[in-house]
């Protein structure tokens, strides 16, 4: 039963049903026809996440570091560990994601990530050294493949 599209009146545990049912990518659901509001609505809020992890997460660090390394004292051979250790968690967390997002469905892995990216945003405002700095982002890394990688198979079920 859809949500409400048999009846005139929606009927709330079946919209229940299939929120949840949306979320779990092991179901195969036939996809049917986005409407505008929906297709928008969802274009918004994946790009409110793909914002938070992609630019406040991973690539805000480049642009702080002028400022940064006046602060916390450390040279640019710092920062090239830390951006390549970025990058390389962004691959690894890429080659499990797959699996997770069959396993949890992608709404929660990308949920998830976003929310850790966010809380890792927040930790990276009281670092005291290079190095704090460094495993934060590094873990920030992971998130943006968390979110950047089920991204795909939500807009497909839903577009």
């Amino acid at each position: 039963m859809k949500c409400g599209h048999i009846r005139k009146i929606p009927d709330v545990r079946a919209c229940h049903i299939a929120i949840r049912n949306s979320f779990m990518q092991s179901e195969r659901i036939t996809p049917r026809p986005a409407g505008l509001v929906n297709t928008v609505g969802v274009a918004v809020i994946l790009t409110l996440y793909m914002a938070i992890v992609f630019g406040f997460g991973l690539y805000l660090f480049s642009v702080l570091v002028t400022f940064m390394q006046k602060s916390l004292n450390f040279g640019i051979s710092a920062v090239g560990i830390i951006t390549g250790g970025a990058q390389i968690s962004y691959l690894m967390a890429s080659l499990f994601c797959s699996h997770m997002t069959r396993r949890f469905g992608g709404g929660n892995i990308i949920f998830v990530a976003a929310l850790t990216a966010g809380f890792l945003l927040i930790l990276l405002s009281a670092v005291q050294d290079i190095w704090q700095a460094g495993a934060l982002l590094i873990a920030l890394g992971s998130c943006a493949a968390m979110v950047a990688i089920p991204t795909v198979g939500v807009i497909g079920k839903v577009v």
